[in-house]
This record gives C-alpha cells, sequence and structure tokens, in this order.
C-alpha cells in the first residue's frame, strides 16, 4: 500500500519529523535478498524502508553542503582537508 493511500504524503512527513525532533525515530532492519551470480555464487541486496530512505535522503541535503565546503579537489586528483594532502 503506498503512502498516499494510507496516510498522505504531508501526514507521513508531518509524523517523521516529529519522530526526528523529538528522537523517537528508530530505523527499522533492512530487507534482505540474495541475488544470483555467475558461478552459483550469491550477492546479499540491502532494501531500506521509504521512511529510512526519505531519512537519508534528508540527512544527505543538509549534510553534503556542510562537508563539501570542507573538502576541495586539487587539481592533482589529491584531497586536501586540514592541511593533510592524500593520494
Amino acid at each position: 500500500m503506498s503512502i498516499s493511500l494510507s496516510a498522505g504524503v504531508g501526514e507521513f512527513l508531518d509524523g517523521l519529523r516529529t519522530a526526528l525532533k523529538d528522537r523517537s525515530f528508530t530505523p527499522m532492519p533492512v530487507r534482505e535478498w540474495m541475488i544470483p551470480k555467475a558461478g552459483g555464487k550469491l550477492r546479499r541486496l540491502g532494501i531500506a524502508t521509504i521512511t529510512d530512505r526519505v531519512v537519508q535522503a534528508s540527512l544527505k541535503l543538509v549534510l553534503e553542503p556542510i562537508f563539501e565546503a570542507d573538502f576541495s579537489r586539487a587539481p592533482t586528483g589529491s584531497v586536501r582537508c586540514a592541511g593533510l594532502t592524500t593520494r
């Protein structure tokens, strides 16, 4: 069942915002599926819930500009942060 049919997107986001603000949000366990690979081996695939994906995307939107400002790509391909250079 989709979010828009059960509660509505607005109610879903309001409830999620409240849970995040009062620190009662707990992520759900990732659902795992085994995907067959060549040679008979299996690869594990983790599928997060919609709620967890919304939280992850929101955090990315907030945190990415903060960290991008701290890390700058030098023309040589190295990353410079706090005066340290790594290759």
